[in-house]
């Protein structure tokens, strides 16, 4: 279990092992957007799939990706330390909208849907360039 300390920006870990078992935590920094792709919101988290659910189906009242309407996923990138996933979120959210959008299309030209509520399409992999919701 992990608890995120705003003032220090750092998680402090309950385990003393980056490992679960035998398998390595991972954490994802991601991009959602809205239906007309105008928006696009840049978060972090532990569980992709539960985290754009989330946003999908306006779980938190109030909030930015409940106000715009983004439940989308279009790009993310897996990390093994949670540091490195926060320092790249707080990296990209400086970021030019333009050099936001090349990153996107770098790896989904299409701004395809890259998580639903069962599974996460590789983002490695050839995403059509085609826009599927």
């Amino acid at each position: 279990m992990c608890h995120f300390d705003w003032s220090e920006m750092k998680w402090s870990e309950v385990e003393k092992s980056s490992f679960n078992g035998n398998k390595m935590k991972e954490y994802y920094i991601y991009i959602v957007t809205n239906f007309d792709r105008t928006v696009l919101y840049i978060g972090v988290t532990n569980d992709l799939i539960r985290r754009v659910y989330e946003h999908k189906h306006h779980l938190f009242d109030n909030s930015f990706t409940d106000k715009y309407n983004c439940g989308i996923c279009i790009y993310y990138e897996k990390y093994n330390d949670i540091n490195q996933a926060i320092e790249r979120e707080t990296q990209l959210k400086k970021w030019s909208r333009k050099k936001k959008e090349n990153l996107i299309i770098s790896k989904n030209p299409g701004w395809v849907g890259l998580v639903n509520d069962n599974e996460i399409i590789n983002i490695d992999e050839t995403i059509p360039n085609v826009i599927v919701d």
